[in-house]
């Protein structure tokens, strides 16, 4: 045992005899992490797959009949202990408009070269015909694409990407930054109006937000995160056209700048009151020409009514609101960033980091099937099976190992039985 190991261990020993008698002591975190990251590689398992292969085949089983987004990630990367060391700079991903990930592998860096060779490996997929693509640098490197996918694929910029390059040039610590946020998404896309009212019905009553709210308070909630975070999903979003996005963020700059140039509009900004600073930065006016352009790519490439699916809502529900799956790659491949992003900062061995990221990928894949499957149970029996579960329960996958489930079945079939589990 190496010397450092052995006098951790020694010093972990004196520390459990201070506190009594103790004879036995739990093992150290790096045994622990060895210990897990053997047993998910190794197939002496009764159904004889390692979880290692289950998470991986579960990734590459993915398909896409719709649109699909590719994307770079960068803070999962400081999982792997010596990242530089093995090229791992990046994350590249490609979700599906399911919100399911069909490839996730670590790049040297964020040149299409590098991401290449897995983006080629996915389109030879036979269910992976994607009608559209959802890039954060699109039309940069259309052809590449075209090659992959078909002359016929139509590309988009996902909106994600089109708010953070404004976003990136404006002062986040200025009074008016979120207040600017609200107008900036105002201008790029509208809800359904019906969708709104009996939303708003739901906030009133108070079977929606724990409480009943008032004008003020839906005024309040509106502006704040809480809004997008616990309502978003009862409400469909319907794109602007471009000529209005180009319009309305021409009103918007104009909203928020201090000082205006000759012969132009007047500036309604104001600077901070702290910091005496206004919010747009030099590099702000010259995004907004380049989102101008941009802006004919933020459309929907399918019908609006393609673009989602809806999940019933529970009979146990007390706001009878359902919701609304949105099938813009980009939005849910977003979403597992933002979780991706906690496994971060970890620094093991890379193994361990596979592992940890399969597992994690995978599981998330399980749960937007679920989701899925939740949206087609629509008929009379299906609905009175699903009033059997608590609403705030229903989105909980039930359970990850579904080769355990298959193998539970066959020894019940070998036996005689009928198969316990669907």
């Amino acid at each position: 045992m190496p010397l450092c190991k052995r006098m951790q261990k020694r010093s972990h020993q004196t520390i459990c005899k201070r506190m009594g008698n103790v004879t036995c002591y739990p093992p150290l975190h790096d045994n622990i992490r060895d210990v897990y990251d053997k047993a998910s590689s190794s197939s002496k398992t009764p159904w004889k797959i390692s979880d290692n292969s289950r998470h991986t085949r579960e990734i590459q089983g993915a398909g896409c009949r719709l649109s699909c987004a590719e994307d770079h990630t960068h803070e999962v990367t400081k999982n792997c202990y010596r990242q530089t060391k093995i090229g791992a700079v990046a994350l590249w991903d490609i979700g599906t408009d399911t919100g399911e990930i069909a490839s996730a592998v670590t790049v040297p860096s964020a040149k299409t070269s590098d991401l290449s060779h897995a983006a080629t490996q996915v389109s030879k997929r036979t269910n992976f015909n994607p009608s559209a693509l959802c890039s954060d640098r699109w039309p940069t490197k259309e052809a590449h694409w075209a090659i992959l996918f078909g002359d016929n694929v139509v590309g988009r910029l996902g909106l994600f990407h089109f708010i953070q390059h404004l976003l990136k040039t404006i002062r986040k610590r200025h009074i008016d930054c979120y207040r600017a946020l609200n107008q900036l998404l105002d201008a790029t896309h509208v809800y359904n109006q019906h969708h709104c009212e009996r939303l708003l019905q739901a906030l009133k009553a108070g079977t929606i937000g724990g409480r009943p709210h008032d004008d003020e308070d839906i005024l309040c909630l509106k502006s704040s995160k809480q809004f997008r975070k616990r309502c978003r999903k009862c409400l469909r979003k319907k794109m602007q056209p471009p000529d209005a996005i180009c319009k309305k963020l021409d009103d918007w700059f104009v909203q928020f700048e201090v000082t205006a140039a000759d012969g132009s509009r007047s500036a309604l900004g104001s600077l901070d009151p702290i910091t005496k600073e206004p919010l747009f930065t030099s590099e702000t006016k010259e995004m907004v020409g380049n989102c101008k352009l941009k802006a004919q790519f933020l459309q929907d490439p399918l019908p609006l009514e393609r673009m989602c699916s809806v999940v019933p809502p529970n009979l146990n529900s007390q706001h009878g609101l359902p919701e609304h799956l949105s099938y813009r790659g980009e939005s849910n491949l977003e979403a597992f960033h933002l979780m991706l992003a906690h496994f971060g900062n970890n620094g093991v061995q890379e193994t361990l980091a596979d592992n940890l990221n399969l597992t994690r990928t995978a599981r998330h894949n399980l749960t937007m099937r679920h989701k899925i499957r939740l949206s087609k149970l629509t008929d009379e029996n299906s609905m009175r099976q699903r009033s059997k579960i608590p609403a705030a329960w229903e989105p909980i996958v039930s359970y990850w190992n579904h080769a355990e489930l298959a193998h539970i079945n066959q020894i019940a079939q070998t036996a005689g039985c009928n198969p316990p589990f669907d």
